[in-house]
């Protein structure tokens, strides 16, 4: 053992980091004299393994060393017998220290690491990546022909979530929600089996920027439809948002709706009100103190605003905490001119300060948006044509026919008669004076009354 410092080398340099590695590690000293150091070094190095024995472990692998491995390399007693440098025992030290933990071979793949093609337990081949986020990690599988969203849990410290986010979606029963179909373990690992929600509309704005007013008008019909259904199950959402809302694509582009998944936030507790995604959560939600249905349409508006423009309303600049002075901001200027009014009324409503000020329900909110985009119906004044001129009737002139101006300033002609008296009375044309029967021809009598005609007319 190395007794003068003036003597010291390399080697007594590793011997030194070796033994403050053991001090560390053991957390008893290597020897506060010289023969109690000499009892330690009884084996020919300091042992980690004979103070702990979770430290006796050897290394997993072949060419790797343990912990109990480096120290004793560098405590050994001869110093040929010691690692090279105090350089070398450093990178051994990191590598040891930080390396993985040995995992026990799986059965199955594990999902987490699923490429497309890949096939996983109970027949689910992998077709691709939907995304991951800070619980679970979405992939889209296929089996026996139908698609379907396989959420799977980081680890175990996020199985509860996910199996609270189960519990939620059992609960709920609507064609605008996605829904659960299995809860299954793969690989170890608990999951989720969902049906699939098709394409994000976050990113379907990304691709093709703002939308129609015809797809406005269904899909925003579609995102309350769905929040009527978790108002009728007494659940919030909690993350409205487009990135939570699936485009379903069944073939026809004229029948594609929306259809709200990620329940992940729905069990929390209320009073979180930070949970969700910032740019969507009413700002107003914590002056309230807890989650409720008002901030789940507030995120409904939101998304919808953008779906519109592509742009998200604002208060004030935007940028900050709101604050009492500010206003709301709604791209009115991007709505289209036939139902601007109509639309900025429903944000200005929909996105109110005061909750007292908004929507009372989903239902309302949806009956509302829809009544947008109908035509309002124009009544005009008219006034009443005066009616037509009744036809000139062709009389003979021997019947003495009324001259047209004469007949035109006439009053309208009496009700027509009951079908009786028209069989037995003989018709004349209107505006002709009326004659008796014409004599018979045997008789050679007179038209009595044609004199009479032609006094009367003259």
């Amino acid at each position: 053992m190395l007794q003068d410092p003036r003597y010291a080398t390399a080697a007594s340099d590793v011997f030194s980091l070796g033994a403050i590695a053991y001090r560390i590690f053991t957390g008893q000293s290597p020897g506060t004299e010289l023969r109690e150091r000499t009892e330690l070094l009884r084996a020919g190095h300091l042992s980690l393994g004979a103070v702990r024995d979770d430290l006796a472990i050897p290394a997993s692998r072949p060419g790797e060393m343990s912990l109990d491995d480096l120290v004793a390399s560098a405590t050994q007693v001869d110093p040929l017998q010691r690692i090279d440098s105090a350089g070398d025992f450093v990178a051994y030290l990191l590598d040891t220290a930080t390396r993985p933990e040995p995992v026990e071979p799986r059965s199955e793949p594990d999902p987490l690491e699923a490429r497309p093609k890949d096939v996983l337990g109970q027949g689910l081949k992998v077709v691709g990546f939907l995304g991951s986020g800070a619980t679970a990690r979405v992939f889209r599988v296929e089996r026996d022909g139908v698609k379907y969203a396989l959420k799977v849990a980081l680890d175990a410290e996020h199985e509860d979530r996910l199996r609270q986010e189960a519990d939620v979606l059992a609960r709920l029963r609507s064609e605008r929600i996605v829904a659960l179909r299995e809860r299954i373990t793969l690989g170890g690992r608990f999951a989720l089996l969902l049906d699939d929600a098709g394409e994000s509309l976050a990113d379907l704005l990304a691709r093709e920027g703002a939308q129609s007013l015809d797809y406005a008008r269904r899909w925003g019909d579609d995102l309350f439809l769905a929040l009527e259904a978790l108002e009728e199950g007494a659940v919030q959402h909690r993350d409205i948002k487009p990135a939570n809302l699936g485009v379903l694509e069944p073939g026809s582009k004229r029948k594609r709706h929306l259809m709200l998944f990620d329940f992940s936030l729905s069990g929390l507790d209320a009073q979180q009100v930070i949970a969700g995604t910032a740019s969507y959560r009413d700002p107003f939600l914590a002056v309230r103190g807890r989650w409720d249905e008002h901030a789940d349409r507030y995120g409904a508006a939101m998304s919808l605003h953008e779906l519109l423009t592509g742009l998200r309303p604002t208060w004030g600049s935007g940028d900050g905490p709101v604050r009492a002075s500010d206003a709301l901001n709604v791209g009115a200027e991007r709505f289209d001119a036939a139902v601007r009014d109509r639309l900025v009324e429903f944000f200005r409503r929909g996105l109110a300060r005061d909750v007292a000020d908004r929507f009372a329900s989903a239902e309302a909110m949806r009956q509302a948006w829809n009544a947008c985009f109908v035509a309002p119906v124009v009544v005009t004044s008219v006034a009443a044509a005066p009616p037509a001129p009744r036809p000139t009737p062709r009389c003979s002139p021997t019947r003495g026919p009324t001259p047209p101006s004469t007949r035109s300033a006439s009053p309208p002609a009496p009700a027509t008669p009951s079908i009786a008296a028209a069989s037995s009375t003989p018709r004349s044309s209107p505006g002709c004076p009326r004659t008796s029967s014409p004599p018979s021809a045997a008789s050679g009598a007179t038209r009595p009354g044609r004199s009479r005609t032609r006094a009367d007319t003259s």
